[in-house]
């Protein structure tokens, strides 16, 4: 029973071509397509619930419909003398992983994304259960949206309240951890934690991480609101300020000053007096005679 796979080893349709310690990059032996190859660890290979796992968290991700949900491609299994070994060959999300602390614009556009993908998960009755930082990765602008959630192992079906309650909590954990550039385990005031940061974000953040279950807005209301605060700057928000400014060409002499024209009439050479006004054209009343 092989531990790990070296390059060049061919698994399905696909041969590796990079160990990535918990996984491979393979690359399809027909297709134009590379993607991330994950196999059951051999001390797994005897755990049913392991290899329930890896085929569930598959058909999660293929019932998605989203550009910020890597996409499955193929399942399949290494059939061994004692066991068989499920692997999974999903898309290869390249980008940089998010890190904070972050400026709050970028923690308010983060959460407004992180927003949009979790309420289209509740819309499918899945939940995520595991949101953090450290699995939202920022993209090249190829996907059509800003980020991917790469790390679905502990999403379930569940359409309960309290589920996707605990959802929002964990978003609001990871904007804490966006803000402040550190893990916050357990919610405390935003402002406490970053005293610099706009009131109606730290506001946001607040509700998100309140006690009770109950009282945390849906993820499809925090998309609204962070979407709202983006798009209707505060007077307390980062903004930037447009001052007029006149652009003067100094590689040129200054222009000299347009000399101002007399507009007094001047007599002709020998007229002594200025000509009568006009008088204003006018008719009388008394003048209209009818016809």
């Amino acid at each position: 029973m092989t531990d790990r796979f070296a390059p060049g080893w061919r698994i399905g349709d696909y041969t590796i071509e990079r160990d990535l310690g918990d996984s491979y990059e393979a690359k399809h032996v027909v297709l134009p397509r590379r993607v991330k190859l994950d196999v059951m660890q051999p001390q797994f290979a005897g755990l049913p619930p392991v290899a329930v796992r890896m085929m569930r968290e598959a058909c999660i991700l293929e019932a998605m419909r989203h550009p910020a949900v890597p996409r499955v491609f193929e399942v399949g299994v290494i059939a061994e003398a004692r066991t068989n070994r499920p692997w999974v060959a999903s898309e290869l999300v390249e980008g940089e992983v998010a890190r904070g602390p972050l400026a709050p614009s970028e923690v308010l556009a983060l959460v407004r994304d992180v927003a949009d993908v979790i309420a289209h998960t509740h819309e499918r009755g899945v939940v995520h259960r595991r949101l953090r930082l450290d699995a939202i990765v920022h993209g090249d602008g190829t996907r059509g949206f800003p980020l991917c959630v790469v790390d679905w192992s502990d999403a379930r079906a569940d359409e309960s309240d309290e589920a996707r309650a605990a959802d929002v909590l964990a978003l609001g954990l990871l904007a804490l951890h966006a803000l402040t550039g550190q893990p916050q385990r357990v919610p405390r005031p935003a402002r406490e934690l970053a005293p610099g940061a706009p009131s109606r974000l730290c506001m946001m953040i607040d509700d998100l991480v309140v006690d009770n279950p109950m009282s945390r807005p849906s993820a499809a209301e925090v998309r609204a609101r962070a979407k709202l605060i983006v798009e209707t700057p505060h007077e307390d928000d980062e903004a930037i300020v447009e001052e007029r400014v006149v652009l003067v060409d100094i590689s040129r002499g200054v222009p000299p000053p347009i000399p101002q024209l007399d507009t007094r009439w001047t007599p002709p050479l020998g007229v002594t007096s200025a000509p009568p006004k006009p008088m204003p054209h006018s008719v009388g009343i008394g003048m209209l005679k009818p016809r």
